[in-house]
C-alpha cells in the first residue's frame, strides 16, 4: 500500500508497525511506534509469532522488498491482516512523514 494509506491506517492504533530491517538500520531512523524483527535473523519467525495474530500488522523496510517477503511469511504463520509499505521508509521519507532517530 502507498505511504499516505499506510500512515493513516498505522496511526489508527489498531495494529503493530513492524520494521524488518537490521538493528543498525533501525537506529538510523524508524517509523513512530515501530517494533523491530530483523528478517535476516534466525529467530525472525519466533519473534513474529510472539505478536498477537488478531492485530493488523503494518510491515516496512528500506524500499519494500524485505517487507514484501516478511508479509508473505507473516501470512504463512497465521496473520490475516498484513499490510506492506510499498517503497519502504524511502517513500515514507519522500512524503516528509516523521522518522524517529
Amino acid at each position: 500500500m502507498d505511504s499516505p494509506t499506510f500512515k493513516n491506517l498505522s496511526e489508527s492504533g489498531n495494529g503493530i508497525v513492524l520494521d524488518v530491517r537490521t538493528m543498525g538500520e533501525f537506529t538510523q531512523g524508524h517509523l513512530p511506534n515501530a517494533v523491530i524483527a530483523d528478517i535476516y535473523q534466525r529467530d525472525f519467525i519466533d519473534k513474529i509469532n510472539q505478536l498477537p495474530k488478531d492485530k493488523e500488522i503494518y510491515v516496512y523496510c528500506t524500499v519494500g522488498a524485505r517487507s514484501l517477503q516478511a508479509a508473505q511469511i507473516l501470512q504463512k504463520n497465521g496473520f490475516s491482516r498484513v499490510y506492506n509499505l510499498q517503497g519502504g521508509i524511502m517513500d515514507w521519507s519522500r512524503n516528509k512523514y516523521p522518522i524517529l532517530r
